[in-house]
């Protein structure tokens, strides 16, 4: 207790002795001098929270891009503070601190690491200038750049890893991630704010009103909080109970008004598909149907007598996507049906070996893209000259679609490997949260493993890449570890074994009762 205390004081006079000089230099304009002291700060924290540091990556995985918390641009610091966790993890299991175990889930680590493997010989067979610090580092000459995913490949490996390898018990991670849920709402909100703040979600000209920008334009500053709030809700609460229950209704309804003003058909398809999945593993699919049907009748009704006219245009673009649902101004459902048209139109090319996109059809051109038409076309856009044509996004493989993404990156071989990894982690998913349907705190579990799915499902029909394959690792290995703990405690059968599964807790009271029929046993 009296080391405890003696910790806590020396925590709290070093944090304040630190912080004083950072403000005194942030005053004086030294920023630089600024990063020093946050790496003292890390290690400092490193050395005081021990064998807790582990929660130091569900908190930064989870928490710090609600806040756009970056480092550098385009460099995943969350995960890559796993790294250092590793390292000073090992150093704690040398001097005798922690304990090191793994979480082993075999069919699920072959893939992945089969996975992670052949993705890096891309950058072996096309290897590129990994630009993920600063722009401007290839400022002269024309070479290859475009490394990032590799850089997210490795980063995400590495929580895989670490979350794999920290012993912890199934109450400990549920009360670990309710705790984190509980953060995601205020701060995701936040976070919000100050995208509103700074300008962004508004795809109309500066000086708008919040209102006149949502009314004319795509305004998506409010999706995260809304998405966050949406599926928060949907797993804890059943939806005849949201129905039932005016606040629940009311608070549900403005989670899908704010996905919905962004004008992006992804986050409703996404929350669909979420909600579809917590019905089937709760077996409620007549109640869900009818609640559909419901829906969708009013809707139809609404449009008939034109009683959508006067809603925001990101809506009108999102629900124009609806069978049968029409407005008089059909200018949001032009642009709807004009993004699914031009990105069609790039996907024949890349499928087309003439037009000369994709080089190679089996192993893949690898990430690389020429660094002199990057600045060209960067150049342009400072200028006010219109680019992003469909040319330029081929020629730069941007192609809209995480199935062709595959293709020209890592062939018809990485595309297969992709296909096995998702369906294999989706079978552990969905198996692991049909187990879990009547434990405490399920819900919690929930936020974080059933998005798995949607996010496979929109990698294939929507913007896919492998940025965000490597970027949901940190819920696969949450999913695998639940997995493996769930099954030491009796909730998940063995798939393949003659003999009666004994939960782990009733192993040991087997052996004080019958010994030696126990022994027999083995």
């Amino acid at each position: 207790m009296g080391g405890n205390l003696f910790k806590t004081i020396v925590a709290i006079i070093l944090l304040a002795a630190l912080a004083f000089v950072a403000g005194s230099l942030a005053a004086d304009g030294a920023k630089q001098a600024l990063m020093p002291i946050g790496i003292l700060v890390g290690l400092f924290v490193l050395v005081y929270l021990g064998k807790n540091c582990w929660w130091l990556v569900y908190a930064a995985a989870i928490l710090t891009p609600l806040l756009g918390i970056s480092l550098f641009q385009n460099f995943p610091v969350a995960y890559a503070l796993s790294a250092v966790l590793l390292f000073y993890w090992f150093i704690m299991y040398v001097l005798g601190q922690v304990k090191i175990t793994w979480y082993g889930l075999a069919p699920l680590d072959v893939i992945t690491g089969v996975f992670v493997v052949y993705f890096m010989t891309t950058w072996i067979r096309h290897p590129v200038y990994l630009n993920v610090l600063v722009d401007d580092l290839l400022a002269e000459g024309d070479v290859m750049m475009g490394g990032k995913p590799y850089v997210w490949a490795v980063a995400g490996t590495l929580v895989y890893i670490f979350i794999s390898i920290v012993p912890i018990k199934l109450q400990t991670l549920i009360k670990t991630l309710k705790i984190l849920v509980w953060l995601v709402l205020p701060l995701a909100l936040l976070g919000a704010v100050k995208i509103y703040l700074l300008g962004g979600g508004v795809n109309e000209a500066e000086g708008e009103t919040m209102g006149e920008a949502i009314s004319g334009g795509r305004f998506s500053a409010f999706m995260g909080v809304s998405s966050s709030l949406y599926v928060f809700l949907v797993c804890k609460y059943s939806l005849l109970g949201i129905v039932l229950s005016p606040w629940k209704l009311l608070l549900v309804l403005v989670s899908l008004a704010g996905m919905a003003i962004s004008g992006f058909r992804s986050s409703l398809l996404n929350a669909a598909v979420i909600t579809t999945v917590l019905q089937w593993l709760h077996k409620r699919f007549v109640v869900f149907i009818m609640m559909c049907l419901t829906a969708y009748g009013a809707l139809l009704y609404l449009s008939s007598e034109y009683l959508l006219e006067e809603l925001p245009y990101g809506v009108k673009r999102v629900l124009s996507a609806v069978p049968g649902v029409e407005f008089k101004d059909n200018h949001a459902a032009r642009d709807a049906k004009g993004s699914i048209e031009w990105r069609v139109e790039m996907w024949k090319w890349a499928l087309t070996p003439s037009m000369g996109y994709i080089k190679d059809y089996v192993w893949g051109d690898g990430f690389g893209m020429s660094a002199a038409r990057h600045r060209r076309n960067i150049s342009s856009f400072n200028r006010g000259v219109a680019i992003g044509s469909n040319r330029d996004l081929a020629d730069e493989g941007m192609w809209h679609s995480g199935p062709i993404t595959a293709l020209h990156r890592t062939g018809g071989v990485g595309l297969a490997i992709v296909v096995l990894w998702s369906l294999i982690v989706s079978y552990y998913t969905l198996r692991l949260c049909a187990a879990l349907r009547r434990i405490p705190g399920r819900e919690y579990l929930y936020f974080y493993l059933v998005p798995v799915i949607a996010s496979f499902f929109l990698f294939y029909i929507s913007a896919g890449s492998f940025e965000g394959l490597f970027g949901i690792f940190f819920q696969v290995a949450i999913m695998k570890a639940t997995y493996v703990l769930a099954r030491r405690e009796g909730l998940i059968k063995p798939l393949f074994s003659g003999n009666q599964y004994v939960p782990m807790m009733h192993q040991g009271n087997a052996l004080v009762e019958h010994p030696e029929g126990a022994l027999a046993r083995e």
